[in-house]
Order: structure tokens, then sequence, then C-alpha cells
């Protein structure tokens, strides 16, 4: 597959294009970790002494915990995270690979590690995915209410591990959303996923119709209608945190052969 590459993002080309994908193609960010490059993707928050740090073959996050209890409450001391100018209105992939270190304590309640972010009037997450001690559970939702959440537990993670971990989400009302995910320390295969919500209500705001958020600004703070992304940790307890990730990839909408376009397995040798 050829694809071209604008200012840092690889645009997938797309035969069937339409107002809703780039004029050439689908838009693909993905982090070079190999030129220890962020770019396309930006620090979202990371106020030190929390900080992320690219490597050759990774990325860091460190969370402090003291910096977070001497600031309570300020969302800028809740983590470390990073985005990318990644949009969309429909659906979209996420993939990439996560390694919880020694220092990453396995009695935090909350601590998110991606989130699925539904920018709107109420601007927050419609789905991410966290550690509760020591397992990785998932959260979706179709309103930011708590009785709309749907909850599922992947099991027990284990530290100093690599795993690999593939998202596919579409925004819907009326059971049209969906949610797929592929989790795995081996390589991942799209036809082995290892959740399958069927049909969900998910993600949440103003519509065109059920299958697509309306892209028009909010009055009262100036949010778009979409879906953004999100990666690294969202937390506030449980002590001091470090987590390395690697071959991160958000792609918009669902082009052909999307699976393997975000695979953050599809390289290595087992």
């Amino acid at each position: 597959m050829h694809t071209y590459n604008i200012n840092g993002i690889r645009i997938i080309p797309n035969e069937n294009q339409n107002k809703k994908t780039h004029k050439m193609g689908f838009a693909l960010y993905k982090i070079d970790c190999q030129n220890e490059m962020f770019y396309p993707f930006y620090c979202y928050w990371s106020t030190p002494p929390n900080n992320i740090t690219i490597h050759h073959e990774y990325i860091e996050f460190y969370y402090n915990q003291e910096a977070y209890d001497n600031h309570y409450g300020q969302r800028h001391y809740k983590g470390a995270e990073i985005t990318a100018y990644f949009s969309t209105i429909k659906d979209g992939w996420y993939g990439y690979k996560f390694c919880l270190l020694d220092l990453y304590p396995k009695n935090a309640n909350t601590s998110i590690i991606n989130q699925i972010f539904n920018t709107n009037r109420l601007n927050t997450w419609a789905g991410h995915f966290h550690m509760r001690q020591d397992h990785l559970w998932m959260t979706h939702r179709s309103a930011a209410y708590y009785k709309k959440e749907t909850h599922y537990d992947f099991g027990q993670i284990e530290w100093n591990t690599w795993y690999n971990l593939i998202i596919y989400f579409k925004v819907g009302l009326n059971n049209k959303g969906l949610i797929k995910v592929w989790l795995g320390k081996d390589k991942l295969k799209e036809d082995e996923p290892t959740y399958v919500s069927g049909g969900v209500d998910f993600g949440f705001g103003s519509w065109i119709d059920d299958e697509t958020l309306d892209n028009t600004k909010v009055e009262e703070n100036g949010k778009i209608n979409q879906i953004l992304c999100k990666f690294g940790m969202y937390t506030w307890d449980g002590g001091d945190k470090r987590i390395k990730y690697a071959n991160i990839s958000a792609l918009e909408y669902n082009p052909e052969g999307a699976f393997d376009i975000v695979n953050p397995s599809k390289d290595d040798e087992y």
C-alpha cells in the first residue's frame, strides 16, 4: 500500500473520497520512535515533575503523586498525556503497545491509559482503558452519566511485559454503535477479537443521524462535536507511576485494511 506524507501525517489513499475524509484519503497519525520524534503527536498534559520522554524504541510516561497532592484538584497535574490532530465524526482505530513498569503500583484504583475522547458541551471521554489494581478494564458510554456506562474486565496484566492493543470504535445511537478490541502479548489476528460490544449506543453530543456526529461548534465552550484521541496516563491516586508505549497509531475512519495499518504487532517475531 502506497501512502503519502503531509507534514508528518500519513495519508492512506481513498478511492471513494468524500467530504468526511482527507481530500487525499484517510489520515494516519503514527509516532516514529526510531527517529525519537513525537510528531504528529504532541503533549496534551505534562506538568513537571510529570513528564513524557521518547526513546529509540518506546515512549515513557511518568506521574508524580506528591505533585498532585500538593496541587489537589488541578487537572494539569493529573498524569501525562499526548494527543494528535486526529478527529472523526463516525469511526476510527487506535493501535499501540504498552508495558507497566515496576514503579507502577498494583493497588491504584483508577489509572486511565487511553481515551476515546468525545469533545462537545461536556468535553469528556466516551470510552477509556484503565488499570484497576492489576486488571485492565474498559468502559464505554452513551452519556456522561454512570448509568449509561458499560464495563469490561480484560483480566490480570503482567508487569514488565509488552501487550498489544487495538481498538475499533463506531459512534452511534439506537444500537448503531460498536466497539471491538484485540488484546494480547502475541501477534494479534483480525478474526480473533478479545471483546465485541455488539450493537450499542456509543458517544454523545449533537448528531446528523444515528451514526454521525454533526461536527459543529458548541457555543458554550467552543468545542466541536467529534471524537479525538488521548494516550498516556490520566490518574490522581495510588502513588508514582511509569508506563511505556510503542507503535502508537490513530487512524481516522475505517479504510480497507485498517486492522493491519494500526496493528502494533504486525512486525513482531514470535
